[in-house]
């Protein structure tokens, strides 16, 4: 161990911990007991003849500065780099100390470095999986990524967002990582990437009989389809013999054309099939976003925690004194097994009680949560929307089950407050600036 100047210890450049937190507590102690601990420090080619980085002590360096501390007690060690980097990131790993950002930074630090992911494994503790996970995350918006930590994200939102392939699109839902909108963003992100998948198939499948065409313009529609089915039968009995034609509308619909005059069948009021075009994309999308409220609604509701549902047990009671008023409900048991979380027998008519009484015992203040959520008899196509005419509508009764999920700190998401108010846009019938 040996005495040096604080003016002469330099923060390492490569601490993957660039937030030091708050040092008022380790001052304090400083001033009364003193530098307990040696730091860690090596030379360095880049600095001059007695000054050292600090590898290992970067909060007491700093902490004894704001004591106007003069000298350090530090052990001086030689280290290559790749075992400098490594030796600052497990010592904040293994303090909790390091953000996600950060963590991931170490981690490519050391592959950058010549290890590889095994080798950081092996070191850190972590699993593979988690490491290429981390490592990932640095293909994302860094500004965007400090921001999300800055929010409070959590490793389970990142962990989310690795269901996203693109990445411009991980960068957008980024932006709502600590939002009421997140999980709303989420799941409209892999609803896209999942419609982009469903089109590349509808593409396939119509090119074994069909041109592709940019515009509509100058073709007769014979077919519309939507591209959540799987394409199944759809080549014409005269595919052989009439030239066909095929494009997909902004929203992912499959049409179908031929030529004017290519067959005998009576033309279509050209005006009508517009109508009915952009009734079927606001029908369709209607039931995707109601789908969509549907999900977050009960993904909610079977993660909330007992302590939250003891505060608001009062208002539970209530809502079920006036859901069972209002409607006489015969449960399904299946529903009520997924959201208590046991296993559901299809084979018997009735759930085994001894399964229901072993989750209600553990919270009875829970189950009866969970049961008045069952007997509200939610559904993906529960909502604000006649469907047929992609009309909004109001629904007393959805709007009962939000009021009491928002006490519970459930977030409506904009596009499920835009469902409610009957301002989404998918309930307009303006016509798109698009000739398609």
């Amino acid at each position: 161990m040996t005495t040096i100047w604080v003016d002469r210890l330099h923060p390492h450049p490569s601490n993957p911990r660039q937030d030091l937190g708050d040092l008022t507590e380790l001052a304090d102690s400083i001033r009364i007991r003193g530098v307990l601990q040696n730091l860690t420090v090596v030379p360095d080619k880049s600095l001059p003849d007695g000054e050292y980085f600090v590898v290992i002590g970067h909060r007491r360096r700093a902490a004894a500065m704001l004591c106007d501390l003069r000298e350090l007690p530090c052990m001086i060690k030689e280290m290559d780099e790749r075992t400098q980097i490594e030796t600052m990131l497990l010592e904040n790993v293994q303090r909790e100390d390091l953000t996600v950002y950060e963590q991931a930074q170490g981690f490519q630090m050391m592959l950058n470095l010549g290890g590889s992911v095994s080798d950081i494994a092996e070191r850190t503790g972590f699993s593979e999986s988690t490491v290429r996970r981390r490592i990932n995350l640095l293909e994302l918006d860094q500004d965007k990524f400090k921001e999300a930590d800055a929010r409070g994200a959590t490793l389970s939102d990142y962990a989310e967002l690795e269901k996203i392939k693109c990445v411009d699109r991980k960068n957008a839902v980024l932006e709502k990582v600590g939002t009421d909108n997140f999980k709303h963003s989420l799941k409209q992100a892999i609803d896209t990437e999942r419609k982009e998948e469903q089109i590349a198939v509808w593409r396939e499948a119509l090119s074994s009989f069909a041109t592709e065409i940019e515009s509509s313009k100058g073709y007769r529609q014979i077919k519309y389809y939507h591209t959540s089915n799987e394409p199944a039968d759809i080549q014409p009995d005269d595919a052989d013999t009439v030239e066909h034609f095929f494009m997909f509308d902004q929203w992912g619909g499959a049409y179908l054309y031929i030529l004017p005059g290519a067959t005998q069948e009576p033309e279509e009021d050209p005006a009508e099939v517009e109508r009915w075009k952009r009734l079927e994309h606001r029908k369709n999308g209607l039931t995707e976003a109601t789908k969509r409220a549907y999900e977050l609604r009960k993904e909610f509701v079977a993660g909330v925690s007992a302590s939250k549902v003891k505060k608001q047990l009062a208002e539970i009671v209530t809502y079920v004194t006036v859901e069972l008023m209002r409607f006489y409900s015969t449960l399904k048991e299946a529903m009520v097994a997924e959201v208590f979380g046991v296993e559901f027998d299809e084979d018997n008519e009735d759930m085994n009680p001894a399964i229901i009484h072993s989750v209600v015992s553990k919270s009875p203040e829970r189950a009866l949560f969970l049961m008045a959520y069952c007997l509200f008899d939610d559904r993906e196509t529960h909502g604000y929307s006649n469907v047929y005419r992609a009309e909004h509508r109001e629904n007393n009764s959805l709007d009962d089950l939000y009021t009491l999920l928002e006490k519970l700190g459930y977030g409506m998401s904009d596009e499920e407050k835009a469902l409610q108010d009957g301002s989404h846009e998918l309930f307009s019938d303006d016509k798109p600036e698009d000739d398609q």
